[in-house]
């Protein structure tokens, strides 16, 4: 879930609404998990209930034409394997999200 503190510590200098092609001619890193859960969005039902659907996958792709349209390099970073120090973590988020889960759809299967 990225760094702690790290956008506290740079948020006075991020800029925003900066026009993507004033870095034209240059590389950027972006977080491949971000692209991918952020497409997830739009399809969001399917992928709940088991759907087959690649749309959130297009959205990655999409949106790399799109950065690469503005004549920047994109260099998607996708983060490494799970760390040991890291596992009680990374098992309380899952059974959160399970748990989530199945609430979501016993709310959906109510509609």
């Amino acid at each position: 879930m990225g760094i702690t503190g790290l956008l506290k510590e740079f948020g006075k200098q991020i800029r925003k609404d900066v026009p993507l092609a004033n870095f034209r001619g240059q590389s950027c890193a972006v977080d491949g998990f971000c692209f991918l859960h952020k497409g997830t969005y739009g399809c969001c039902v399917d992928l709940c209930m088991g759907k087959r659907t690649n749309k959130y996958t297009t959205y990655v792709v999409d949106t790399v034409l799109k950065i690469q349209a503005a004549g920047v390099r994109p260099v998607i970073v996708f983060d490494g394997g799970e760390l040991p120090m890291k596992a009680d973590t990374n098992t309380g988020r899952r059974e959160k999200r399970d748990l989530a889960m199945q609430k979501g759809r016993a709310a959906y299967n109510k509609v």
